[in-house]
């Protein structure tokens, strides 16, 4: 045998026939759907979104509590403000005023004079009281000293009549 034979008869036999059914067009075949990949900007924006954005106004609003106008600051500590408010402790009618409009004060300086007449009436009437008070004091020590005398003399009086008794009853007797 030759090396031909041996090689036909290993090879398998394709025959040739004519297919049953014509064959249908053809079909074209798409390629597999990969997913696109996620946009790298809508990532970025939405942690910015979530993320970055609180934190910033977080930050930013401590800043501006911790250094707006919870503390006031000045630099030649003169303060501006518009009334100021002062009282007296004794009521009265002011009869001086010594001080002038947007005048620097200090501790101790007089502001105003209050009128010092009622307080003189006062004053006296008063001192009327006291001396009235006085006067009474001396009445009573002088009335306190005349019932002393007054009971001095009682007492004498019944040291008389009680000798005066024993005298009489001795006579009798």
């Amino acid at each position: 045998m030759n090396a031909v034979a041996k090689v036909e008869e290993n090879a398998p036999k394709v025959e040739m026939e004519a297919p049953a059914q014509p064959a249908a067009a053809p079909v074209a075949v798409a390629p597999p759907v990969q997913p696109a990949p996620a946009p790298k900007k809508r990532r970025i924006g939405r942690f910015f979104l979530m993320f970055a954005l609180p934190a910033a106004l977080v930050i930013g609003g401590g800043y501006v509590w911790v250094t707006g106008g919870r503390y006031q600051e000045t630099e030649n500590a003169n303060l501006q403000q518009a009334k100021v408010s002062i009282a007296s402790d004794t009521a009265g009618r002011i009869v001086q005023v010594a001080i002038s409009d947007n005048q620097t004060v200090k501790k101790g300086d007089l502001l105003f004079a209050i009128d010092p007449e009622p307080y003189r009436i006062a004053l006296g009437q008063a001192d009327a009281a006291v001396a009235a008070a006085r006067l009474n004091v001396e009445q009573l020590r002088a009335a306190y000293s005349q019932a002393l005398a007054q009971e001095k003399s009682a007492s004498s009086e019944v040291a008389y009549a009680q000798s005066q008794y024993d005298r009489a009853a001795d006579l009798a007797q």
